[in-house]
């Protein structure tokens, strides 16, 4: 009497997690008001630079295009305004092209910024 045990098939290599990262993107102010009210929830982004997924945060920092003299305002020319607002990724759509559809939940802002001053200097009476 033989025993002819067939070995089991190995298990696929465990998929490797990737933590949740931080993508800084730029956004224009009526957009940028639109995600701090909650009234834009959802936002479609260039992925052929980034790796967009589930549970990543979006830091949205607003961008005031430069004016131009009668046309509209150039997208390459301006400056950050220095307000930020953060945002979960939800869900994510591939689309057509080099494209993603974001869904994202608006972050409460928890940058406290405190000043504290120390004067370590003699006291003048």
């Amino acid at each position: 009497m033989s025993s002819s045990r067939k070995t089991p098939p190995a298990a696929p290599p465990a998929p490797t997690i990737r933590p949740a990262q931080n993508h800084d993107v730029k956004i224009w102010p009526g957009d940028f008001e639109a995600v701090v009210d909650g009234r834009k929830t959802a936002d479609i982004r260039r992925s052929d630079d980034r790796k967009y997924r589930v549970g990543d945060l979006l830091t949205f920092r607003e961008w005031a295009p430069a004016p131009t003299q009668g046309g509209p305002p150039a997208p390459d020319a301006g400056q950050y305004t220095g307000r930020l607002q953060r945002a979960r990724v939800t869900h994510v759509d591939r689309m057509a092209g080099p494209r993603m559809l974001l869904a994202m939940l608006p972050q409460a802002s928890n940058d406290v910024v405190a000043c504290v001053v120390l004067s370590f200097g003699k006291i003048s009476t």
